[in-house]
């Protein structure tokens, strides 16, 4: 699971992507790394990323494929434009 508490803020928006009258907004993007087999997991922040030629308009139970790309740019309120976060595993067997 993964928990990011962000400060008091001024509401929540939903954007919906590949609708003809859309515009390009910048995002904040999370990827996260498959876990390694001795547990380390490894995250990726981007705070301020623009993210162009998604194919979403897709057809149900069609082959689509497509490229996407990603524009990532510094924050000005944080000062930075990409954050690492390596968690380091116990290797314990669940």
């Amino acid at each position: 699971a993964f928990y990011r508490v962000y400060p008091p803020h001024n509401g929540v928006e939903t954007i919906k992507m590949g609708q003809a009258d859309s515009e390009p907004k910048r995002v904040a993007l999370m990827l996260t790394a498959q876990n390694r087999t001795t547990g380390e997991m490894f995250d990726i922040f981007c705070p301020n990323a623009l993210v162009l030629g998604l194919p979403l308009g897709l057809k149900e139970k069609a082959f689509q494929t497509g490229g996407i790309k990603i524009g990532i740019f510094t924050d000005e309120s944080l000062d930075y434009a990409i954050e690492t976060t390596s968690i380091k595993g116990t290797n314990i067997q669940a």
